[in-house]
């Protein structure tokens, strides 16, 4: 009784001729397979269980078919329960428990060869990735091959629980120890199962240098590896379904019918490794019947004794009964499942041999390999008693030569200061690589000086830096470089993990970042008062009712004191000097630094005055201290100050260049902030984003304060430094990352440019370059130099003084002519002071100066 998943349809035909092909050919007549096929979901165990026990049911010897890992539970209970022995193509569970022995696996354990390729390749770390229980098994076989000393294995197990969502289970993988190289075995129960995460692999693009994956299945020849080849990755699988044997197996398949038509359709495609392992346990159970055969004629339990017209009786009943109460195991199924377990044969897929539990010997399988711009091809073999031998190269020991007498193309694209085109001297232009210059042009020339070619600079086609496209493809540089249009690329190239995984970066040659550039605001001028901002407003308070406070304190502790009281020469009654208005002044000459004719003679006065000299002292030095700063230091007032800033407001746009590695890192952010302002510039309207870092400084320039500019920070700095002088950076870099020399994956330049780019760093050579092209060649000066000389202060700085004395002056005019009127006056004349003020405010509001004459008149 065969039983196959819905989906094996090539299986299903390769049985059904399979089994024609044997009957047509066996040369012992009295033994023909008769086949009774099911094809159901064998991932539902209710309907693996009915399949079951239907074909119990018509009288079969044993079972044969696929299984899924999930369901294959059912299978051990139906042929444990029953002793009937099931055949199962597909790897299966290879833990068997004592008394689980009916089920035949016609597909090996890799297990060992796994442990002896980690051995080999000497890995000290591996990423292990399962899908079913026996993976979970091969993992604890790979422990316990690794306790011994002098082996130590760090083991990273991951179980996928959804294969067709494993995206963010690979990116967590990707981003963990980003720098180190990654070792990947992968245990998955079928080939379907391989593809698929393979495929995903590729969407996360961890197909690329630095990983290498060893695949545990049956036939790595049946997976799509055409994504991997590019990309610097190693693959290491298994092989067991040979090509020698492709052609034998497609004999076998070709209906009798038009055979010349169809061996065409069979070369033409390739077989599966599940076909052929369907047709050895074909050959398996044909094999064990022939054996049964042979000594059926002394044995009175003959399993062929059992047949009668046909039918199969099973303890006198028709069948095999799986609900029978009692239940009826099947009486020959002990017989069967021996023989079947003794047989050895030479199959499609090697030496066919199983142990006492059913589980097949792997005798041998060749090794399979696919590494960059090489193809899948065999380097080795494994067998049981020799272990692993190969033509492999061990990881470490692969050594790149330097291709010699070939001229390396070197691509850049024309962004000041890095390249910029020389102009014409007395109009005759430059040629060759002169027609450049700037930062990376002499960067590209001491690098191929150190390591030792010859070059030519080519600009890059499309005037872009790189980004990947839908269809996987790459522009700009890193296109270039990835179909090798180019050897080197000299420019601001930011390294980035996408990039990365396409071209070979070198050490950064400059650090960089994202930054934030916006028109320089005007810069304040000082107010009238400006004077008065040495010290905080409220300190101004408090100063003004510490100085009313002495004067009346002093005033009182004269009244009190009898040691200020002065008896007068001509009279018996004592004068006092200090009155209010006198203590006021001695305060504020104090506070003037200036004295007064009057000083306290009690120990109470002496001690106000002394309290408050010494807080005059400290406020008079600090304020003296403070005040040259602020009058000569011109202050901008900046409208924003950091990204959190930009975030809170709309008056100001923001944008970044349309094609560059600071749009990757707005669409991918996680930060909140950062991904509110990639929101706002994505839908921002009109756009907000520039081709070119040129046009962004012109929209800068031009906005009138209205638009700020995002680039990275060695861009912002250079154009700060260009005329007219009127961009600025503001607050710190969003992220820090750096500009790279890149080259093809697997470049014979690769280590060599890496190794000159620290040598260039080590001895000052960049930071050499750097303050050549962006300081010693600027038009605004070194921002972090110092003035030569102190700017002189203008009318605006102390003007606020100025107005105080002029406001002085004629207060002072103003009481001088009020004394004397009162005094010339008042003297002779009996008018009433209310009196005179009322008038005299009247005068005022009437704000005509005759009615202020006839005032005077009528007090003379």
């Amino acid at each position: 009784g065969i039983i196959l998943d819905e989906s094996a349809l090539d299986v299903n035909r390769a049985i059904t001729r399979v089994i024609a092909h044997k009957n047509m050919h066996n040369a012992d007549s009295r033994i023909l397979l008769n086949a009774t096929i099911d094809l159901v979901d064998v991932s539902d165990s209710y309907k693996l269980s009915e399949a079951i026990c239907r074909q119990l049911h018509k009288g079969v010897f044993l079972l044969f078919g696929t299984s899924l890992p999930k369901t294959f539970n059912t299978i051990q209970s139906y042929s444990h329960a029953l002793k009937v022995p099931y055949v199962v193509v597909t790897p299966n569970r290879n833990d068997q428990r004592d008394g689980y022995r009916y089920e035949i696996s016609m597909s090996p354990s890799y297990i060992e060869v796994i442990i002896d390729l980690i051995k080999w390749f000497g890995w000290g770390k591996i990423y292990y990735l399962f899908d079913s229980d026996d993976g979970l098994w091969q993992l604890q076989k790979i422990y316990d091959s690794f306790r011994q000393p002098l082996l130590n294995l760090v083991v990273d197990a991951r179980r996928i629980r959804n294969l067709s969502e494993s995206h963010e289970l690979l990116r967590r993988m990707d981003r963990s120890d980003s720098f180190s190289k990654k070792r990947i075995v992968i245990s998955l129960s079928t080939a379907a199962s391989y593809q698929l995460l393979l495929n995903q692999i590729v969407d996360v693009g961890m197909n690329r240098d630095d990983y290498h994956y060893l695949l545990g299945g049956p036939d790595i020849g049946q997976l799509d590896l055409k994504s991997f080849l590019h990309g610097g990755v190693n693959v290491t699988g298994f092989r067991l379904f040979r090509p020698s044997s492709q052609n034998e197996l497609a004999s076998i398949l070709k209906p009798p019918k038009d055979p010349n038509k169809v061996r065409g359709k069979m070369r033409g495609r390739k077989i599966s490794t599940d076909v052929a392992l369907a047709t050895d346990g074909i050959n398996v159970i044909l094999e064990a019947f022939k054996d049964m055969l042979v000594t059926c004629a002394d044995d009175e339990r003959c399993v062929f004794k059992t047949l009668r017209h046909g039918d199969l009786y099973n303890n006198d009943s028709k069948g095999i009964q799986c609900r029978s109460d009692p239940l009826r195991p099947w009486t020959h199924g002990d017989i069967i499942q021996k023989a079947i377990t003794e047989v050895s044969i030479d199959g499609l897929t090697g030496n066919v041999s199983f142990n006492s539990q059913g589980i097949r010997r792997l005798q041998e399988v060749d090794i399979m390999h696919l590494q960059f711009e090489r193809k899948l091809r065999r380097v080795g073999t494994w067998t049981i008693e020799g272990g692993f031998k190969t033509n492999l190269t061990r990881p470490g020991n692969e050594r790149i030569k330097l291709e010699p007498n070939r001229t390396r193309i070197v691509t850049t694209i024309l962004e000041p200061p890095f390249t910029v085109e020389r102009a014409p001297v007395d109009g005759v232009p430059f040629t060759g690589n002169d027609r450049y210059e700037g930062f990376c042009i002499d960067l590209a020339r001491m690098v191929a000086k150190k390591v030792g070619y010859e070059y030519v600079i080519k600009l890059v086609d499309d005037r872009s830096y790189g980004s990947k496209l839908q269809n996987g493809t790459w522009t700009g540089m890193i296109g270039e470089l990835v179909r090798r249009e180019a050897d080197i690329a000299v420019a601001p190239l930011t390294i980035t993990q996408a990039r990365e995984r396409v071209v070979d970066f070198t050490k950064p040659f400059l650090n960089t970042g994202i930054s934030i550039m916006i028109k320089k605001p005007m810069k304040s001028k000082p107010g009238v008062f400006s004077f008065m901002s040495p010290l905080a407003k409220y300190v101004w308070v408090c100063i003004i009712l510490g100085f009313l406070a002495v004067g009346i304190v002093l005033f009182l502790v004269g009244r009190f004191s009898p040691l200020e009281w002065v008896p007068e020469e001509d009279s018996e009654e004592s004068n006092n000097v200090f009155t209010i208005g006198n203590t006021m002044w001695f305060a504020l000459g104090a506070l003037m630094q200036q004295g007064s004719d009057i000083s306290p003679r009690s120990i109470s006065g002496r001690i106000v005055g002394s309290a408050w000299w010494f807080f005059t002292l400290i406020i008079i030095s600090s304020y003296t201290a403070n005040l040259a700063a602020f009058l000569t230091i011109e202050k901008m007032v900046m409208p924003i100050e950091s990204a959190d800033d930009l975030v809170r407001q709309t008056e100001i746009k923001y944008g970044t260049l349309q094609s560059a590695s600071t749009v990757q890192f707005f669409r991918e952010t996680e930060v909140l902030v950062y991904n509110q302002m990639w929101n706002f510039m994505r839908d921002a309207r009109p756009s907000v984003f520039v081709p070119t870092v040129d046009d962004g400084v012109r929209r800068v320039r031009s906005s009138k304060g209205k638009y700020a500019f995002i680039l990275e920070s060695a861009m912002n700095e250079y154009q700060n430094q260009r005329r007219p002088c009127d961009t600025i950076k503001i607050g710190r870099n969003l992220d820090s990352k750096g500009y790279g020399i890149a080259t093809p994956l697997k470049s014979d330049l690769r280590d060599r440019i890496n190794i000159a780019v620290l040598e260039l760093r080590e001895v000052g050579e960049l930071h050499k370059l750097e303050q050549k092209w962006w300081y010693d060649k600027g038009e605004c000066g070194d921002p972090g130099g110092k003035e030569s000389s102190i700017n002189a202060l203008t009318l605006s700085n102390v003007s606020g003084i100025f107005h105080i004395l002029i406001g002085g002056l004629v207060l002072a005019m103003l009481t001088a002519f009020l004394d004397f009127l009162f005094k010339k006056k008042f003297k002779g004349k009996k008018i009433q002071v209310m009196e005179f003020l009322i008038i005299l405010i009247h005068t005022i509001r009437s704000g005509y100066v005759y009615d202020l004459i006839g005032v005077l008149r009528l007090l003379g």
